[in-house]
């Protein structure tokens, strides 16, 4: 007797459905607190999605890339895992007389631990401590954010970081436009006072204004140039982008061209980079 009033129950559900999906197309998920479908608008990678449609010829599902990832037969309930780009993917329902309705949905994600317990905690502590020092700097009009304003340190805050945000190639830019003539990258970007930079270096030339902001090499430090280079590739390989990467070669070249031959660098004895007898390069 409990068989048949279950069966009855999911077949009044199924019909249900199947009169929904008949007067409107919906995308919808299981909600993970209720576990029961709720309609949809947002969606992360690797989540089953359902489409409730009428029963037609094909549905396909387009990537934020504009990546068809799905093409399957159009049931009155047709599954799928979200997969692809991130950005608005496309659902296209075709039925029986070549009529088209799409439904559109945003995909994003976002870096976390969830197990309730001693790693979410652990996690959330990088997460946090990772940003001490994020912020940004204002020159010649632009704004430009960085995840620590010292080369060295924005690199490897940014292997952590470059996880959450997309703006690690900010710092790049302005250190590009604000490189020497020669190839040299500075150390850092002004955000502190700057009296005793400019006293230290007033002989030397590597605490210097441009335009409205100082910037500063520590004498020495032997790796701001190859540091600018690896910093590029870190961030082309968060974003994939290749024009941005491509547009930044020739002042990577130029960095690693003054790095062998500034005498203040270069050692021809040895036939490498100089590093200085101290583990503080920072005060120095």
């Amino acid at each position: 007797m409990n068989i048949k009033k279950a069966l009855f129950t999911f077949l009044c559900l199924f019909s249900g459905v199947l009169v929904l999906a008949q007067a409107q197309s919906y995308l919808v998920k299981t909600n993970t607190l209720t576990g029961k479908p709720q309609s949809t608008i947002e969606a992360k990678p690797l989540d089953q999605l359902s489409v409730l449609a009428e029963i037609g010829k094909k549905i396909t599902v387009q990537d934020g890339a504009g990546k068809i990832y799905v093409v399957a037969p159009s049931q009155a309930i047709t599954n799928f895992i979200v997969s692809g780009a991130l950005g608005k993917h496309t659902v296209t329902i075709t039925d029986k007389k070549n009529k088209t309705t799409t439904l559109d949905f945003t995909v994003d994600a976002t870096t976390s631990v969830a197990d309730n317990g001693y790693y979410e905690s652990m996690f959330d502590l990088f997460y946090n401590s990772m940003q001490t020092d994020t912020g940004s700097v204002k020159w010649n009009g632009d704004r430009y954010r960085f995840f620590v304003p010292w080369g060295l340190d924005h690199f490897h805050t940014m292997k952590g970081l470059k996880y959450f945000y997309g703006f690690g190639e900010e710092f790049v830019d302005l250190m590009r436009k604000a490189q020497r003539q020669d190839g040299m990258i500075w150390s850092f970007v002004e955000h502190m006072h700057m009296d005793y930079f400019r006293t230290r270096d007033a002989k030397t030339g590597y605490t210097q204004k441009i335009d409205d902001k100082y910037f500063v090499r520590q004498p020495t430090e032997n790796h701001p140039e190859y540091i600018f280079v690896k910093i590029i590739y870190q961030c082309w390989k968060s974003s994939g982008n290749d024009a941005w990467m491509k547009m930044n070669l020739e002042a990577a070249a130029r960095a690693l061209n003054y790095g062998i031959n500034d005498p203040a660098r270069w050692s021809t004895r040895f036939g490498l980079l100089k590093r200085v007898y101290t583990i503080d390069s920072w005060d120095f």
